[in-house]
């Protein structure tokens, strides 16, 4: 599919650690993002996967969810429209220390490769709920492989995370991008996120392929 692109200005940002803020001055005037999470199914009519199945669908099309994490629709800390992701992974049960399910994610598939060779990086909002520091990863999915970018969430806080792709260029086809995922390390503990308003970027003005 081809979009045609849409300029918007673009705010300061700052980086702290691992952690990227865009500040609240943005002055932005039209805004296409590539998820803004504002279409969704009602839970009791998302089809249902087997018991067997590592991923189930969720209210979101096209995002699926690893089995014992959850996904469903909050107006809460939502960035773009009225409603954001929530994602939920619970306490860790010990018999789920293999594989896929040590693993917990959710995940988009793109219906057809999508060209972010344009652009400069990603930008994704999450809100931390929990009281402390909360690790997150954000996975990019091309043809031809795969790179992962790694931040730590302050304690009820929202963080706009950032990465260039510039540090991606040997990593991964940006002509050919299937997918993109956000996942953690299981270590035990409860974590939720909120997540929405995800938008490639280019430096100074921001260009969206829709």
């Amino acid at each position: 599919m081809v979009w045609p692109k849409i300029k918007i200005a673009y705010a300061a940002v700052m980086a702290l650690g691992m952690i990227s803020v865009a500040h609240a001055s943005e002055s932005v005037v039209h805004q296409h993002v590539l998820e803004d999470f504002e279409v969704s199914t009602p839970q009791d009519q998302v089809q249902q996967t087997t018991c067997e199945s590592i991923f189930h669908q969720t209210v979101f099309p096209n995002w699926r969810v690893t089995a014992r994490s959850e996904v469903s629709a909050s107006e809460l800390h939502a960035t773009q429209g009225r409603q954001c992701m929530h994602f939920s992974i619970p306490r860790k049960d010990e018999q789920l220390d293999v594989g896929d399910l040590f693993w917990p994610r959710v995940t988009r598939r793109f219906d057809q490769p999508q060209d972010w060779s344009d652009f400069d990086g990603i930008l994704v909002d999450i809100y931390n709920p929990v009281d402390d520091v909360n690790p997150i990863r954000i996975e990019i999915i091309s043809d031809k492989g795969s790179a992962t970018f790694g931040f730590r969430l302050r304690a009820r806080s929202q963080t706009t995370c950032k990465q260039r792709f510039e540090s991606i260029a040997t990593k991964v086809n940006l002509k050919a991008v299937h997918g993109i995922q956000f996942y953690i390390q299981h270590d035990g503990k409860p974590h939720a996120y909120f997540i929405d308003n995800i938008r490639p970027f280019l430096r100074g003005v921001n260009a969206f392929h829709f």
